[in-house]
């Protein structure tokens, strides 16, 4: 079943308008704000053009696994839990942890704005959806094909977890936006739902499918950038920064589609920044793409057929658009710089349905307002404020429906050690207080043989064990017993690995045979079997 999610129609180049007379469907005439009549020939240009959706069959997804060498893929332990509903809220925004390390060469690119206002689960979707993309930006992989679909490729299939369909949809638009880094990306994907879950393959231009040949467009890509990046940069002020890249992008792209060779690169940064044209969404994603290399947070939004900026400065969010402030050959206007959306709407009514954010879309994650105008004499002198550090989330509390126990697994960055807990208070404290929450580990039995946990002051380790004779032995050498932490029991096996070389964070505990292999493979030593799970 073939799904449009949203396939928008012509969008008009968008100025300064007072107002916009329609002369045929391939010229529009325009009375600027600020320039004299123009008339811009728009050769029947498609604008934002929003994300289609193709639903497969679990059959056609094992053919598709099958031929890209996949024998099988794990269920994600939370898809089959329900989870109490919940919320999380933060008003400051930042580089934050995330479930998997990040390639800091390219994690420059890119913002945690949206990120940091998303629950657990939503932010484990998305570092999902990260690590997938980061492996075709950083190495020579190629991507995924389909002998059914010639000439259509995507990403390693990425499990939705404990996500509803239509909010996994919402995360998708979401991740896009705000990682234009990705460039090889197109506004499209295939998903399906097996017994393991439902999973997300994101489709790519086919011109990137070779990886040695995409390796070679990531370099030009990104050097590219680099000189607007490198130009803007080396002036004084944030605004003198973001209004030097603004231009800079807009002297360069001349608006329009792509050609057919290289259909709907308009609809990413690549088309701005290697064949110097592209539509609204090309310009906001380059654009978003060199603020954050500035080290200016800056995010992609959207309405229904239109895609702009937005920039945080000091504590405010302001409304950037470049495609409008593009006037073709004859300038560079400022109407729709550093902006707030009351200014942006009272400019006319195609302005004001052009900024309207898609309240259909933007539901799950919410977009930040823009309430002033940026006052350039006020902040002259000011330096540029990062966002602050928000708290990490805690998980909503997990529910099982056979009786089982959810095994929180926590990860401490200061020490490195992994930690493991079956009450869910002690795991939203220790999110509070600069843990990262790294999801369910296994589920225990109600009932079974007594698994204890014992704690290093010394060392800041915690130590679990089935072993009485262990227990007695790190109590007589200093260790603090903390009692029964839960129940061994269960078909599943868990490992025990060893690192000698660590002092905290020394033994690592999990079901998965291929990860304790790994850390084999790196110096940790093999224990054996620590104790049985559910599953």
């Amino acid at each position: 079943m073939r799904t449009l999610v949203k396939k928008l129609g012509a969008l008009l180049l968008g100025l300064s308008v007072a107002t916009v007379t329609f002369t045929g469907f391939n010229s529009v005439q325009v009375q600027a704000a600020e320039n004299d009549d123009v008339e811009i020939i728009t050769e029947g240009l498609a604008g934002y053009e929003g994300f289609e959706e193709t639903e497969i069959s679990e059959d056609e997804f094992q053919r598709i696994m099958e031929e890209n060498g996949v024998e099988a893929l794990e269920a994600e332990a939370n898809g089959a839990e329900t989870v109490e509903a919940g919320e999380y809220t933060v008003t400051s925004f930042r580089k934050a942890s995330h479930a998997t390390a990040r390639n800091a060469a390219y994690a420059i690119y890119t913002t945690d704005a949206l990120y940091n206002t998303m629950t657990y689960e939503q932010r484990q979707f998305y570092d999902r959806l990260y690590a997938a993309c980061e492996t075709y930006l950083t190495s020579t992989a190629n991507l995924y094909s389909d002998s059914y679909r010639p000439g259509q490729y995507f990403v390693a299939p990425v499990s939705i977890g404990a996500l509803g369909r239509q909010e996994a949809n919402d995360i998708i638009l979401c991740f896009s936006m705000s990682n234009p880094q990705f460039y090889f990306l197109a506004n499209s994907y295939i998903t399906t739902t097996t017994t393991s879950g439902t999973y997300f393959m994101l489709e790519c231009f086919n011109h990137f499918a070779d990886g040695n040949v995409r390796a070679g467009y990531t370099r030009r890509v990104f050097d590219s950038a680099n000189q607007i990046i490198n130009a803007a940069n080396a002036k004084g002020s944030v605004y003198d920064k973001l209004r030097t890249a603004e231009v800079m992008l807009a002297n360069r792209v001349e608006y329009g589609a792509t050609p057919n060779e290289y259909k709907y690169w308009d609809q990413s940064c690549v088309g701005a920044l290697l064949l110097n044209r592209g539509v609204c969404a090309s310009y906001a994603e380059a654009y978003e793409l060199i603020c954050n290399a500035m080290g200016i947070t800056t995010i992609a939004v959207t309405s229904v057929i239109h895609e702009w900026n937005q920039v945080y400065i000091n504590g405010n969010w302001y409304v950037v658009d470049a495609t409008w402030d593009d006037y073709g050959k004859t300038s560079v206007g400022s109407s729709y710089f550093l902006k707030s959306y009351s200014t942006v709407m009272g400019y006319s009514a195609s302005a004001r349905e052009m900024h309207t954010i898609e309240s259909e879309v933007w539901r799950t994650v919410r977009v930040p307002s823009c309430n002033a105008d940026y006052n350039q004499a006020a902040q002259s002198t000011a330096s540029y404020v990062a966002p602050a550090a928000a708290p990490t989330p805690a998980p909503t509390q997990v529910k099982t429906n056979d009786g089982s126990i959810p095994m929180y697994r926590l990860y401490n960055p200061n020490s490195g050690e992994h930690f493991y807990t079956a009450n869910y208070g002690e795991t939203s404290f220790l999110c509070q207080s600069g843990w990262n929450y790294e999801g369910i580990a296994w589920y225990a039995p109600q009932t079974g043989t007594p698994v204890y946990r014992l704690y290093n002051a010394n060392a800041g380790d915690h130590h679990y064990t089935m072993n009485l004779a262990e227990v007695e032995m790190l109590k007589k050498a200093g260790w603090k017993y903390e009692g029964e932490a839960w129940k061994s029991g269960g078909n599943v096996k868990m490992y025990r690995g060893y690192n000698p070389n660590a002092k905290a964070g020394s033994h690592h505990y999990t079901s998965n045979k291929a990860e304790i292999d790994m850390i084999v493979k790196a110096g940790w030593k093999y224990e054996g079997e620590a104790w049985m799970a559910v599953r």
